[in-house]
């Protein structure tokens, strides 16, 4: 787009014809033109149109000569001239622009496999497979038809009941490397402390021990159960997931078949316009009273189903003794403690009456002027809580005693829960009360009390 000047009439300058008309470009202010940037440049009137000579082109006649559109004949050697008219470029032609529109797009070419015989290679291959498939397949049914008749026709021996003993030899085979004629006669008197008349390859005996291979016994597997596969708690997670999905889509598909009865839908008063639709339309008041009626009706149901999965209280106590005698066997923890001074009534009768209470099995010995010993056994729990009943709730009444009256000597893993039931016993001397835990196969836990007492009296009076 070029502008023309504009020429004034009846002697007018221009630039007074222009200020009465609309405004130029070089009468706006520059900060509203921003940053755009407009040529002010005065051009002149474009010149006419000048005809051009359409390009030339060179053609071959019959006789395979170059000729132009005329006709005529151009000789050989010289260049033909065409006339051409090169446009010329804008301003803002972009070179680079041209050149990547030059290049032109690559035709793609038809490529043929270059390995012959990949394919028929290949397909070979597949029919050898298929091939030795149904190989192993008939010879797997002729194996088997051919077991299935030895079954039939011959009789099966009857298995032997005992171990063939193998014979003695004459000489053991770990003595055999050390007698040099391979007879026991080489060491006749294997009592002398005399060895040079003994017979025996001395380069044999080394400082090394050979080990024999271990071999099992008729009764020992030899194949061992595999471990216990321990999950994480995510993963617990995800198989307990699986196993509820499962189980839903097998209800899914038995009501897909017909095979159970779907529920009836569960309509409440937030969905009910949902599932009923015309019937909530024709009458609200009814549906919704239904509605409460029938979740008044399922809440009672779970009422009722909750009633009768719980257990009654003589159950539940019989559960929780079952439970603690339980992990009692499993693993029983033995304690042994002792009292210096258990004169109060009411203390043993505590003793007594927890002990039963948390199914602890044991003995309270009770000697006469002498410290009292408490051995329990039981479950962790109970025996956690008894040792705090011992050692700090009960109150022995003891008056002008520094140190604590009760002790815990020793508390540990004992095995296998040998003491039957929890019972107290008095004895006027201690070789009785001895005695009496020896017959128990509990002596070590009187004499680890009568220790503990002798180092504490000892103790006293260095102090």
């Amino acid at each position: 787009m070029s502008f023309n000047r504009k020429r004034s009439f009846g002697g007018a300058p221009a630039a007074a014809t222009a200020s009465k008309g609309k405004k130029r470009w070089e009468d706006v202010p520059a900060s509203r033109l921003g940053s755009a940037k407009i040529s002010t440049d005065v051009y002149p009137d474009p010149e006419p149109d000048v005809p051009v000579k359409p390009a030339g082109r060179v053609l071959m006649n019959a006789y395979g000569q170059l000729v132009d559109e005329k006709g005529n004949l151009i000789e050989p050697g010289k260049t033909p001239v065409v006339e051409t008219t090169t446009p010329e470029q804008p301003a803002h032609f972009d070179p680079k622009l041209a050149q990547k529109l030059n290049i032109g797009r690559r035709k793609a070419a038809l490529i043929f496999n270059e390995k012959p015989g990949m394919y028929t290679a290949q397909a070979e291959k597949l029919r050898a497979i298929e091939q030795a498939r149904i190989e192993f397949k008939r010879k797997n049914e002729e194996t088997r038809e051919a077991m299935k008749h030895a079954r039939t026709s011959t009789p099966v021996p009857t298995e032997k009941r005992y171990i063939e003993m193998m014979p003695v030899p004459e000489v053991e085979w770990w003595d055999a490397l050390l007698l040099a004629n391979k007879s026991y006669d080489d060491v006749k008197d294997a009592t002398s402390p005399d060895l040079s008349s003994w017979q025996i390859n001395i380069s044999k005996i080394t400082n090394l021990i050979e080990h024999p291979v271990p071999e099992f016994g008729p009764n020992t597997p030899k194949d061992l159960p595999p471990a216990e596969l321990k999950h994480t708690k995510k993963e617990r997670k995800k198989i307990r997931k699986a196993r509820r999905t499962a189980i839903e889509m097998d209800k899914q598909e038995q009501y897909a078949q017909g095979l159970t009865k779907p529920p009836a839908p569960r309509v409440r008063l937030r969905n009910m316009m949902t599932v009923l639709g015309k019937e909530m339309v024709q009458d609200p008041t009814l549906v919704s009273r239904m509605v409460r009626e029938e979740g008044a009706r399922r809440e009672q149901r779970h009422e009722e189903r909750n009633q009768e999965r719980k257990l009654s209280p003589e159950s539940r106590r019989r559960k929780k003794v079952e439970k603690m005698q339980s992990r009692a066997e499993e693993d029983p923890v033995t304690s042994v403690f002792t009292i210096r001074d258990l004169t109060s009534t009411r203390a043993m009768w505590k003793i007594n009456k927890n002990a039963a209470d948390l199914h602890l099995t044991g003995f309270l010995v009770l000697v006469e002027n002498n410290p009292s010993t408490v051995v329990i056994q039981g479950g962790r729990k109970p025996t956690r809580f008894f040792t705090r009943l011992l050692l700090h709730r009960i109150d022995y009444e003891v008056t002008n005693n520094t140190s604590p009256n009760a002790r815990l000597l020793w508390q540990g893993n004992s095995g296998a829960r040998a003491l039957p039931e929890f019972k107290q016993v008095m004895f006027t001397d201690m070789p009785l009360a001895r005695k009496y835990l020896t017959d128990m196969d509990c002596g070590h836990y009187w004499d680890l009390a009568e220790n503990a007492e002798a180092l504490d009296d000892a103790a006293d009076d260095i102090l």
